[in-house]
């Protein structure tokens, strides 16, 4: 895409969008070279950089309809955001082929700082998924409302789902619907635990990866 000097002075449209991808250039050239900046951290800090061509604010618009998902009614509406990670996790470049333009949600589901991997045990039907994103737990598995109280550790469970972080232990559960009969013929408690470990060691857990899912959150837009 090329904005010209003479469509800026035949269209104010033309200027206004012109302002608009500065605004964007400008918020992630600041994210990735100014230590001030409150999302330094996640981006400059962690060696996020962008091509050279994209200094010059021409030289990005060039590129911007390049981008896979780009829209301009949407862009103009501001309703369209740049992402560098769902295409490649854990890229740290901007560029044409490792971004993609996004829905705001889309853009906040995906932000790294929103994703922590997770355990989730459903007791009754004795499943045991691997998650980074509370989001697509929510969307795959009924829009569990208690989802952080437990993680947080304020709740046990909810609605039969117990979770815990990756780094953390297998949390005590106890499943008194199976017994093992002694020789006395005194009911034992099993604690699901034992089971959980075992489908972990066998490679049986299922992953549910954000970034597998990607279509599932940009198709309901």
């Amino acid at each position: 895409m090329i904005i010209t000097p003479a469509q800026r002075k035949a269209d104010h449209n033309m200027v206004i969008e012109r302002e608009h991808f500065r605004q964007v250039l400008n918020r992630l050239k600041d994210r990735c070279n100014d230590p001030r900046h409150k999302e330094y951290e996640l981006y400059g800090g962690r060696g996020a950089s962008y091509p050279d061509k994209w200094n010059d604010l021409d030289g990005f618009i060039d590129d911007v309809d390049k981008i896979e998902g780009w829209n301009e009614e949407k862009f103009n509406a501001h309703k369209l955001f740049l992402d560098k990670d769902i295409k490649n996790p854990g890229n740290i470049t901007y560029s044409v082929n490792n971004c993609l333009w996004v829905s705001k949600r889309v853009n906040q589901i995906f932000r790294p700082s929103k994703l922590d991997w997770f355990y989730g045990y459903q007791l009754d039907t004795k499943t045991l998924v691997l998650t980074n994103s509370r989001t697509l737990f929510r969307t795959l598995h009924g829009g569990i409302v208690d989802l952080h109280e437990v993680l947080d550790g304020r709740k046990h469970a909810t609605n039969g789902w117990y979770l815990w972080y990756k780094d953390e232990p297998i949390p005590r559960i106890e499943d008194v619907s199976i017994h093992l009969p002694t020789s006395n013929e005194v009911s034992n408690q099993k604690t699901a635990s034992t089971d959980i470990r075992e489908i972990i060691d066998k490679g049986l857990t299922n992953i549910e990866n954000v970034y597998d899912n990607y279509r599932l959150f940009a198709d309901s837009e």
